[in-house]
């Protein structure tokens, strides 16, 4: 089970302890409305592959600055 899931649920918990700030809960918002593809790696981080994708990690620090 670990092999299938330790590295999901490291993500996953990542991902919901950071999502727990309301700035990067709206940046994840804002990325995800601005971009599908932001959009598609955010639902697939939370219900598939577990794993932040290049384009979440540069989308979301973008989203905070435009705001």
């Amino acid at each position: 089970m670990r092999a299938l899931l330790g590295r999901h649920l490291r993500h996953t918990a990542a991902a919901a302890r950071r999502s727990a700030v309301p700035a990067v809960l709206t940046a994840g918002i804002a990325a995800a409305d601005r971009d599908q593809g932001v959009f598609d790696d955010l639902v697939d981080l939370g219900l598939g592959q577990g794993r932040p994708t290049r384009r979440v990690v540069t989308g979301l620090p973008r989203a905070l600055v435009v705001r």
